[in-house]
């Protein structure tokens, strides 16, 4: 999203803090409510381990987190760059300290990669085949079309505007990664609504919710 908008992704993170504060808060509500429609109690106190246990044997585990975000926002490195550095944090905190007396040893550290790969493969396939509709849709002048048609089909009202932005992002964000749901609306969705005067960082942020709410939807709601 940065990269799109061309602006610091700081500015990114303070756009999205509010709207994950919102989230995080209606999670802990639901949760609580759940919780006492289904009966369950806090546990007893005697089984709460005292906050400097826990903090003695797990202080090292926000650090690679720290590493990130300062080397983000003061050192104002890339995030590619701020990732690798945490994670060479996390590598060295997990096999010179580990947890509870239990170090990461060397075929831990395979195993992570091969997962990783796994990972990554998936996210670069997926990625690849929304980069080629992409291409195809700018060189062909279908991704302006789109844009003029969907600004069109608005008639100006920017209410049914949005409603047909959110329809048509969880339509295409079907069973994709965030990433990938991303770039995708952000090239087909997203400048119809800067067009019609919505601010650009909350089209963008407009389309990523809404692509990514077909993970919890019908028909494919894969995180459901």
């Amino acid at each position: 999203m940065a990269e799109f908008l061309e602006i610091p992704y700081s500015d990114v993170v303070m756009a999205a803090a509010f709207p994950a504060f919102l989230y995080f808060f209606t999670l802990f509500l639901q949760v609580d409510l759940e919780a006492a429609n289904q009966g369950v109690k806090r546990i007893d106190e005697a089984d709460i381990l005292p906050i400097r246990q826990v903090l003695a044997t797990g202080w090292h585990f926000p650090v690679p987190f720290v590493v990130l975000i300062v080397a983000l926002f003061k050192f104002n490195l890339s995030p590619a760059a701020s990732v690798l550095l945490a994670t060479a944090v996390l590598l060295c905190t997990s096999f010179l300290i580990g947890y509870k007396g239990s170090k990461m040893k060397l075929g831990d550290l395979m195993t992570a990669l091969a997962k990783t790969g796994q990972g990554v493969t998936d996210l670069i396939l997926i990625c690849a085949g929304a980069g080629i509709v992409i291409g195809v849709l700018n060189l062909s002048g279908l991704g302006f079309g789109l844009t003029l048609s969907l600004v069109d089909l608005g008639g100006g009202n920017i209410i049914f505007l949005l409603i047909i932005a959110a329809v048509i992002s969880v339509i295409l964000g079907m069973g994709m990664p965030t990433v990938g749901v991303y770039v995708l609306l952000a090239t087909l969705v997203a400048p119809a609504l800067v067009e019609v005067g919505v601010e650009p960082i909350a089209a963008h942020m407009f389309v990523l919710y809404f692509g990514m709410m077909s993970m919890i939807t019908p028909p494919v709601a894969l995180a459901a």
